[in-house]
């Protein structure tokens, strides 16, 4: 899916996050995904996308949702370790990962997320401790699938 080019202040991205959070805390899940569209469509913007992966890591929105959310921020932000680590860490919310010897996630996105923080963790695009242990906690729960 193509993201618009949309900009959005911080403060904008601040509110609409505290929304969506409101929302999904009531289980108002849809309402929530409602909610987080200016997220998307300004998700070529990093602090838009890095909100936006957040929420999908929170479960903030039902598992389809969060899988065309993932679809677009893995395209475009591939080598943002905020934005991959949190979808890596998202994976249990986006698909079923209950059973061990389950067959493995039919949507390639998944599959897409954790071929990406591989090569983030080999590549050392971390900056920092708190970077790396966040690439290798969502690589962890990837790779678990």
């Amino acid at each position: 899916m193509t993201l618009l080019s949309f900009k959005m202040s911080s403060s904008r991205i601040a509110k609409i996050k505290e929304a969506v959070l409101a929302r999904a805390e009531q289980d108002e899940r849809e309402e929530a995904w409602r909610l987080a569209r200016p997220l998307f469509k300004a998700a070529n913007q990093v602090e838009a996308a890095r909100a936006l992966a957040e929420l999908v890591r929170r479960g903030a929105f039902e598992s389809e949702a969060g899988l065309v959310a993932a679809r677009a921020l893995v395209d475009a932000h591939h080598a943002d370790v905020a934005v991959m680590s949190n979808l890596g860490r998202a994976f249990e919310r986006l698909c079923d990962m209950r059973y061990l010897n389950a067959a493995p996630p039919e949507d390639p996105v998944l599959t897409k997320i954790a071929n990406t923080l591989r090569g983030l963790v080999e590549s050392d695009a971390a900056a920092d401790h708190d970077e790396e242990y966040a690439l290798l906690h969502g690589l962890g729960i990837a790779a678990r699938v």
